[in-house]
């Protein structure tokens, strides 16, 4: 996952798996940010706690890779950050349709 974003860029923020998989918008950035401090800014201002650990994520095939664990931050801290990332000028709402093509093994295109 890239961890800078330059001021232009288009972002999208997702969460959840499988099933629970969604898009949470399409923004803008208005200005540069790294997505690791701006987060712990966010912990930071809403008393959470966070630590660093090397722990193995199940998809990554055996890689080691660091991580950023944000204690206590359940999936509705999702929409809050990315409130706090507007309300900080960081980014901005872009208005965005969607075009749904396929369920499972279909492609239907409601007419």
């Amino acid at each position: 996952m890239k961890d800078k974003y330059r001021k232009g860029d288009i972002l999208t923020f997702s969460r959840g798996c499988y099933s629970d998989y969604h898009v949470i918008g399409l923004f803008n950035v208005l200005k540069d940010f790294s997505y690791t401090e701006k987060l712990i800014d966010w912990a930071t201002a809403e008393n959470l706690e966070f630590e660093y650990t090397d722990r193995r994520k199940y998809r990554s095939r055996g890689s080691k890779q660091k991580y950023l664990v944000i204690k206590g931050a359940g999936w509705e801290c999702t929409e809050e950050f990315v409130s706090y990332m507007n309300r900080h000028g960081h980014i901005e709402d872009i208005d965005y349709f969607e075009l749904h093509l396929e369920d499972y093994s279909d492609l239907e295109v409601p007419l």
